[in-house]
């Protein structure tokens, strides 16, 4: 929280238990917009200065990037469209959560069969 305080972004992240990770915590941003957020989270600074202090990451088993999108956004070509790029890209999304078998309770999917 100090760093967030001294970039003058304090108010833009809270931090927060998850039930994917066992130690530790998240760091949740409040809603935004994407251009909003591209300008003004400084999310590279807040990557280096994690790693820089040996933050684990996806090697732990316990990290996950968690990105909400409020559906009002999407119409019904938007939201199937999505649904259809998940499920044709299961193995592609499943290798890049880096997961391998832990916690990997996410990569539950709808049957597109229907």
């Amino acid at each position: 929280m100090e760093f967030l305080k001294k970039q003058k972004i304090d108010d833009r992240y809270y931090f927060k238990q998850d039930g994917s990770i066992n130690n530790g915590f998240e760091v949740v941003t409040h809603p935004f917009t994407i251009v909003y957020a591209h300008h003004h989270l400084k999310f590279q600074k807040i990557i280096k200065w994690l790693e820089k202090r040996n933050f684990m990451s996806y090697e732990t088993g316990a990290c996950g990037l968690h990105i909400h999108l409020d559906r009002d956004f999407f119409n019904e070509l938007d939201i199937t469209k999505l649904r259809l790029f998940f499920s044709a890209n299961r193995e592609h999304l499943y290798k890049f959560s880096k997961r391998e078998g832990k916690n990997d309770s996410f990569c539950e999917y709808e049957n597109q069969n229907h």
